[in-house]
């Protein structure tokens, strides 16, 4: 499954990412994830048992330094933070992604 099939699974992981200050597109731009990765991460979401846990944190935390225990990706997240700054780190409203931007 990817994230074009299923927006919503998107929507959590791109709104986890960007709450912990990691841009999914330049994080693939920069080589520091594949696509196909991308979409395991949106297939792990899709298929989550926390899904309206997600939701909720989600909304309360618009800026955090770590996703809730039971983020299936949270590890993946994690890793994606310690990039260099100038790679997988956003910097303002220019990097938020989109399911538009086609990655």
């Amino acid at each position: 499954m990817g994230y074009m099939e299923a927006p919503e699974a998107w929507w959590r992981v791109n709104g986890m990412a960007r709450n912990l200050g990691v841009s999914l597109p330049r994080s693939v731009t920069d080589g520091l994830l594949k696509r196909s990765e991308l979409a395991a991460y949106v297939g792990r979401c899709q298929n989550c048992a926390h899904v309206e846990d997600c939701a909720v944190w989600l909304a309360a935390h618009p800026k955090h330094e770590a996703a809730p225990d039971y983020c299936e990706n949270k590890a993946n997240f994690t890793e994606l933070g310690r990039a260099p700054q100038g790679s997988a780190t956003q910097t303002g409203p220019e990097a938020a992604p989109s399911i538009q931007d086609g990655i």
